[in-house]
């Protein structure tokens, strides 16, 4: 019975008129009631592959051919890796609900992101297993400090008392997070009860921090990078929550992250789903085709590069002629604590781009592949 339910609701989602859910977006008018205008197109998600040079997935389109005869300097960078909006999913706390889940979870084949207290470590039975092995399967752990309290240390969740400092807090969670669950480096956090206060403390550790008040991200915006927003539900939700508000991120081309915590059936600490609601709101992302699903922190970085490189390529290059060819060079240099092997994908109306003196391959997705490690950028153009 259950199944024919969820069944009939979908349909019904996909048929029915869509808004935002509960959005406080300032442009949160009606998403179009023409089903074709917000109907994923297919699961072209699944089968498009990764690059190998960067690791980004392709988006669904390919077949371009290299661009020739216009302005070789102007360089545009590609919104969202190529894809029309992004999503990420991301989990609060490491309940033992989520440990129960985790294999429903990465049976979606989407990357996830889980935010953990290692407070909580030895208390969940499985935990410490668990996030190994999401660390293997690919899956990001994000810092949510050891004892998930507020930046002024009242009100630890974990219980017992805070650690020393708020430095403290967010640096023994990530040595904790390095040398207990065996993630190498941890890049992002997310402030416990949505605290902007910590606000101070991240940015000495990590390059991106999610809060919990509600909006979207844009390219090029001027969002905080260490208070970002999320769609927090409140529990209870359907797969009707993340249809409508998945639908109106991907109509306004936008960065949606959804903050999560109990999945039910299971130990309800906090806003519990049940988690055949969750895997068909990732199945219904999915469906866009051209919607890039991945973690908070490769999605933060794409979204943070092409602000960076956006500002370089908005400034005079160095140039330099050689035996009749002109170089014209890029440079930007990248935030404390911004992660490795980043890259942002970019076109251009011609010409040759190089990085570290080696030209760029074009990919017939539509677009040349740029590292961020290597702080530059040059065109080359024959007199």
């Amino acid at each position: 019975m259950r199944l024919i339910i969820s069944i009939l609701l979908v349909i019904l989602i996909f048929s029915c008129e869509m808004q935002p859910s509960n959005s406080n977006e300032s442009n949160s008018g009606n998403v179009s009631s023409n089903s074709s205008s917000f109907y994923p197109s297919g699961p072209e998600f699944l089968t498009a592959g990764k690059s190998e040079v960067s690791g980004l997935p392709y988006p669904p389109l390919s077949n371009f051919s290299k661009p020739e005869g216009g302005n070789p300097t102007n360089i545009i960078i590609l919104d969202w890796a190529g894809f029309k909006a992004a999503v990420s999913f991301t989990f609060d706390d490491g309940q033992p609900s989520q440990v129960q889940h985790y294999t429903n979870l990465n049976k979606m084949e989407v990357p996830l992101t889980f935010f953990l207290s290692g407070g909580w470590g030895n208390n969940v039975v499985g935990y410490i297993s668990n996030f190994r092995q999401a660390v293997s399967d690919g899956h990001e752990i994000g810092n949510h400090t050891f004892t998930h309290c507020y930046a002024n240390l009242t009100s630890p969740a974990t219980g017992g008392a805070t650690l020393s400092s708020a430095t403290e807090e967010i640096n023994s969670n990530k040595i904790y997070i390095q040398n207990v669950i065996g993630q190498n480096q941890v890049y992002t956090m997310a402030s416990p009860y949505g605290d902007s206060s910590w606000k101070q403390y991240a940015s000495n550790s990590v390059f991106i921090m999610r809060g919990v008040w509600k909006g979207l991200v844009a390219p090029l915006d001027n969002t905080d990078p260490f208070n970002l927003p999320s769609y927090m539900p409140t529990g209870g939700e359907t797969v009707h929550y993340f249809a409508t508000n998945l639908t109106y991120a991907y109509t306004n081309k936008k960065w949606i992250i959804f903050c999560l915590h109990s999945i039910l059936p299971g130990d309800n600490w906090y806003a519990g789903i049940n988690i055949t609601e969750i895997t068909n709101g990732i199945k219904y992302a999915k469906l866009f085709g051209d919607m890039w699903i991945d973690t908070f922190c490769n999605i933060g970085a794409y979204w943070r590069g092409q602000k960076i490189v956006k500002a370089a390529l908005s400034s005079n290059p160095i140039k330099t002629t050689i035996n009749g060819t002109n170089y014209f060079t890029y440079s930007w240099n990248l935030p404390e604590n911004f992660p490795q092997e980043m890259y942002l994908r970019v076109s251009n109306g011609g010409g040759t781009l190089m990085q570290n003196n080696i030209p760029l391959e074009w990919d017939t997705h539509g677009f040349y592949e740029i590292s961020l490690d290597a702080k530059e950028l040059t065109v080359v153009i024959p007199e």
